[in-house]
């Protein structure tokens, strides 16, 4: 039960094909009128977050407006979202969890932060790599491409059971089967569950014991 539990329920998975760590620069401030935002392809469905490493100044919390779109024929709002700078975690990566996004495989989408309330000196900055490592998106400062790429992850809501094969794919001879795998995984579970129903059995009957 366990086993099927963790395999089959749908879990937060990272989209591997996005790497644009590391840090190099930051983006201007988010603020009044500036937008800061990135695009990039979806490698799976059941898009369901987002993750963005940002700065944080100043202590007054203020709200933050994240966009998404799909890039079709021209932009389509898939969702707004608003939250409080008091959320977002000092030069670690600050997530954005929304309603997945089914048919997401194959999209390009565009994300962007805007905060007109905020004040320069009461800002977000978000992290940027200046050199242009992921290939499928770019960095966008008010509409416009740049060069770099914000600093982000992208999260798909999958079973652990479909990522079995990406685990094993890189290893030769039995370490390569997915079935291996998931016996070895039932054959561990199966002797921590042997483990500790002794453990218990030992315990009820020390107490039983005196």
């Amino acid at each position: 039960m366990q086993f099927l539990l963790i395999c089959i329920k749908k879990h937060d998975t990272l989209d591997l094909n996005i790497d644009t760590f590391p840090r190099t620069e930051f983006s201007p401030h988010i603020f009044d009128a500036t937008r800061v935002g990135q695009t990039f392809t979806a490698t799976k469905n059941n898009l369901a977050r987002i993750d963005v490493s940002f700065r944080k100044l100043g202590q007054i919390p203020t709200y933050v407006q994240f966009t998404l779109y799909e890039m079709d024929t021209e932009r389509k709002i898939i969702l707004k979202k608003r939250f409080n700078t008091s959320q977002i975690l000092q030069n670690k990566y600050s997530s954005i969890s929304f309603k997945l996004q089914q048919r997401s495989l194959g999209k390009k989408y565009l994300f962007v932060f805007y905060s007109p309330d905020s004040t320069f000196k009461n800002s977000l900055q978000a992290w940027i790599n200046n050199q242009n490592l992921y290939r499928d998106g770019e960095y966008y400062l008010n509409n416009q491409a740049e060069t770099g790429d914000l600093v982000f992850r992208i999260y798909y809501k999958r079973p652990i059971i479909t990522e079995l094969g990406r685990v094993t794919r890189n290893y030769t001879g039995i370490f390569r089967s997915t079935l291996f795998l998931i016996l070895t995984i039932v054959f561990f579970i199966a002797v921590q569950i042997l483990v500790f129903s002794k453990l218990l059995d030992y315990i009820y009957k020390s107490i039983k014991n005196g």
